[in-house]
């Protein structure tokens, strides 16, 4: 299934599933429980796609209304943190932790998601290490020089 949303491609051939699940709070036309499948692209955006979600579920009831979609072919555009807190009621633990990494618990921090080239990431995390420092406390670091 390949759709432009708002000027950007999605497509569940060319994304990988992260996570596919059976959530039996709603039910799809077919009587069978709504299948919730979620995506992440090359770029790390993600999207979530519901092949049998019913007209009559409406959007907002699903927690979604908000995010950029398409309504033919249920597939719905989410910000990292979405498909975080979606990860979160609907992904083991260990499935999520794999992908979005350990939770920060400290409340004086708040985690960010930054799209970086690979070459960006590999200099970054050479010098974090170079530094003996992790790379969020590198960045913080780089940060209170400005």
């Amino acid at each position: 299934m390949k759709k432009i949303i708002k000027n950007r491609v999605y497509d569940t051939d060319a994304a990988k599933l992260i996570a596919a699940v059976k959530n039996d709070r709603y039910i799809g036309p077919d009587r069978k429980p709504l299948e919730e499948l979620l995506y992440q692209k090359k770029n790390g955006e993600f999207f979530l796609f519901r092949p049998n979600l019913a007209e009559s579920n409406a959007a907002h009831n699903l927690g979604i209304s908000s995010c950029p979609h398409d309504k033919e072919n249920h597939i719905f555009a989410l910000t990292y943190e979405q498909a975080r807190k979606w990860g979160e009621l609907e992904m083991p633990a260990d499935d999520w932790l794999a992908i979005f990494g350990e939770p920060e618990e400290d409340d004086s921090k708040a985690q960010i998601h930054v799209n970086l080239s690979k070459a960006a990431i590999a200099k970054l995390k050479q010098a974090a290490q170079k530094d003996g420092q992790t790379v969020s406390a590198y960045i913080e670091n780089w940060i209170n020089t400005i």
